[in-house]
């Protein structure tokens, strides 16, 4: 694992043996079928071509690394207590499907009373009660780069689901997203900065097409565009 030459055959194999400070990187090539519990002040990248010596040379837009969750859970999950220098960056994040291990929130990652970085990621086809494609409660996180592309959430965030925390959200795309409640972002007594998104042909078959703020939340959007959105109440 110390190497291009013998990698780790699976990313939850390189994360096992990481210690705090480690980094996993991670080769672009066929999807990684697998789901993925992050650890604490480790950081996960992706975009590799096996040729790198340092994490800047990769390009994570034309080497397209998968996690694969065949519908079968979350795909991505923060532990409890990871405050401060956990990572996921550089996936496509796709078929999440949350179960009973998660209270069937969390599609594409899962964090509770935790911290993480999301950022270069692609959340595709994930699903969910509440935060098809993440669910964050108790944990002030940022997300920034990333795009959130037809996740189906019965309930809240189509999207994101942040609740009781203020995560920082910047440089997000949000499209084709669905939920009865805020089909882009779902905010529950969270106070998030959202800037630099957009938000683009999501559909709430309740309130909040693109954002859905509730419950003593008072964020702030900048600089963010608002297209196509749909809902009964609040289209954008």
């Amino acid at each position: 694992g110390l190497s291009w030459v013998e990698p780790k055959l699976t990313i939850q194999a390189a994360i096992n043996t990481a210690v705090a400070g480690d980094e996993v990187w991670v080769m672009t090539g066929d999807s990684y079928v697998e789901k993925i519990t992050l650890k604490k002040r480790v950081g996960v990248y992706g975009g590799f071509v096996g040729t790198e010596t340092l994490r800047s040379e990769r390009d994570p837009l034309s080497n397209i690394t998968v996690i694969e969750a065949n519908l079968t859970g979350t795909v991505v999950t923060v532990p409890v207590g990871c405050f401060g220098g956990t990572a996921i960056d550089g996936f496509t994040i796709r078929n999440g499907q949350a179960n009973s291990a998660t209270g069937n929130n969390g599609g594409g990652l899962y964090c509770v009373t935790a911290s993480v970085l999301v950022a270069n990621n692609t959340f595709r086809n994930n699903s969910a009660t509440n935060g098809a494609g993440v669910y964050l409660d108790w944990s002030p996180s940022v997300l920034t780069d990333n795009s959130f592309r037809v996740g189906a959430a019965s309930s809240k965030g189509g999207g994101i689901y942040a609740g009781n925390a203020s995560p920082t959200i910047s440089n997000n795309l949000f499209t084709i997203n669905t939920a009865a409640n805020g089909a882009g972002i779902f905010l529950q007594y969270s106070s998030s900065a959202i800037s630099g998104c957009t938000f683009m042909t999501n559909a709430a078959s309740s309130s909040g097409g693109g954002v859905n703020s509730q419950n003593a939340s008072t964020p702030s959007i900048t600089g963010s565009t608002f297209t196509n959105n749909t809902a009964s109440t609040g289209a954008g």
